[in-house]
């Protein structure tokens, strides 16, 4: 029987699997015992608990936050001690980092000189003089609900959703899975158990496409005393999920498997299992796909691989000075008009980063006081591989005469009717005309050369008009807003190709004056 390591509140992370394993080397592992990896969701970054090392915060048999720094799955640095403030009890785990690496989420809740108070979860957050210290999650309800002996929970990427694995009964050595959805940055909802979970359900892992979800289970059928399952989420809910399947024997064992995290390109899982370095538990990966005769590759547990995500990258800027802006985004299915979370660019250097499944339409709204964003619109409804994008977002500011692209209004084809993917750029923009009711636009339409000059001179003017409509159809005042269309006589750039008659096809707002 395998060795059982313990966490605080939570059951170990030694995980067997039959496949094959390769040990991630002394950059990570070492004469200690590593456990609990947990990869950044836009796969840059490895988090590992440390156990008994001299270089942790407290002497004695403790547990510390290490982090190494991760590339095409490998690892590329010495893991270094996470230090303050994620390292201040005896017990410290690192359950979030944010794709844009602002936001942290580690195990407990702590007093204001940082030393455990409760059970809980906090956070920090990136500032210019460092991480703040961290701030309580206030989870409603939650002291009172979990009663259990061991506590778990994981982050989804999007950041607005967190399932937790808890027990309501005293003294329970055994949990149910739970979801609690993000109000604020500290405010969460009450815990509701999840419909399909059994009691022994515990250790659950979200993937970087926000909806695969791994965990482990003493109470399903398996091969083990508990094994690995996956199900995956079906709708926007976050309460519809498919029946739980068995990983199988390429990853479960007769023994106990749990905590399984996959990286975001879906290419390796890791885990923490015993045999390392001096005999120490250390930490492994395992390949999820295999060569052919062909050379090609093949995919062995079709059933862990999560769906492919793009990582969108890049910099918000003042268009006017090129400097970088801390502002907040929010990205949507334009399709479907919901959101899917939320992020922030860096006070710093105004970076941000998103990661984003592949299968709809997505907008990123940036919204700062004073400013309006040339927003991003990503179409991804066609499926591909795992990538990284860089698209910057310009920040122009309220002033007479500024011209601002609307890059999320769509029409249907060589007509004036809008599409319901323009409902989130419209309704921001009714937003900021309500916000500051001294300014008035002018609505302008622009075609490419595909066309007569005179049809694409209507084309131009009636959805500028139809925008015009939407607006006051929304209670924006009709003596506030103007109308004009361009045709084609203002590209751009060149209408030789797809990609420029694209950019020529753009609806604009003109600044007319603001009171």
């Amino acid at each position: 029987m395998k060795k059982i390591i313990y966490l605080f509140f939570a059951l170990g992370c030694v995980l067997s699997a039959k496949g094959q394993k390769e040990n991630l080397g002394t950059l990570i592992n070492s004469t200690y015992e590593e456990i609990s990896p947990y990869i950044s969701p836009d796969g840059s970054k490895m988090f590992i608990v440390r156990e008994t090392n001299p270089q942790n915060t407290m002497a004695g048999e403790t547990q510390d936050i290490w982090m190494c720094q991760i590339q095409n799955d490998s690892v590329i640095s010495q893991a270094k001690h996470l230090g303050y403030p994620f390292n201040t009890t005896y017990k410290n785990s690192l359950e979030y980092q944010s794709p844009d690496g602002q936001l942290r989420i580690i195990k407990g809740v702590f007093n204001k000189y940082l030393d455990f108070k409760k059970r809980g979860y906090s956070y920090s957050v990136l500032k210019k003089n460092g991480w703040s210290d961290p701030i309580p999650l206030k989870i409603k309800d939650y002291e009172n609900m979990q009663q259990g002996k061991y506590v778990t929970m994981c982050m989804a990427p999007s950041g607005n959703y967190m399932i937790l694995s808890f027990s309501e009964t005293a003294g329970d050595e055994k949990s149910y899975l739970y979801i609690s959805k993000r109000i604020t940055d500290e405010k969460w909802t009450r815990p509701e158990k999840l419909p399909f979970t059994v009691h022994g359900d515990f250790g659950p892992y979200i993937a970087s496409d926000d909806k695969t979800m791994y965990f482990s289970s003493y109470s399903r059928d398996g091969y083990g005393s508990a094994d690995i399952f996956v199900t995956k989420r079906l709708d926007d809910t976050w309460k519809s999920w498919s029946t739980p399947t068995n990983l199988g024997p390429s990853v479960n064992s007769e023994n106990w498997d749990a905590y399984f995290i996959v990286s975001p390109s879906g290419r390796y899982a890791f885990m923490s299992s015993g045999d390392g370095i001096g005999g120490s538990t250390d930490i492994y990966r395992i390949p999820l796909f295999s060569k052919n005769k062909e050379k090609k590759e093949e995919v062995l547990v079709k059933e862990a691989k999560p769906d492919p995500v793009i990582i969108i990258e890049g910099i918000v800027k003042n268009a006017e000075t090129n400097e970088p802006m801390q502002a907040s985004l929010e990205y949507f299915n334009l399709s479907t008009n919901v959101s899917l979370g939320n992020a922030r660019s860096s006070e710093v250097d105004g970076r941000f980063k998103i990661i984003l499944p592949y299968g709809a339409n997505y907008g990123i709204e940036a919204s700062r006081q004073g400013f309006y964003a040339e927003n991003l619109n990503l179409d991804l409804s066609q499926y591909g591989e795992f990538a990284t994008v860089k698209r910057d977002i310009l920040m122009k500011p309220f002033k007479v005469a500024a011209v601002i692209r609307l890059n999320n209004i769509f029409f249907e084809t060589a007509k004036a009717t809008l599409l319901p993917e323009s409902q989130m750029e419209l309704d921001n923009l009714v937003k900021i005309l309500n916000e500051n009711q001294g300014m008035k636009i002018e609505i302008r339409g622009h075609t490419d050369n595909v066309g007569s000059d005179a049809s694409n001179q209507t084309l131009s003017e009636n959805r500028a008009k139809a925008v015009v409509t939407y607006l006051v159809e929304k209670g924006i005042a009709a003596n506030r807003l103007t109308s004009i269309g361009f045709g084609e006589s203002a590209p751009e750039t060149t209408n030789d190709t797809e990609e420029g008659r694209a950019q020529n096809r753009r609806v604009e707002f003109k600044i007319i004056s603001i009171k």
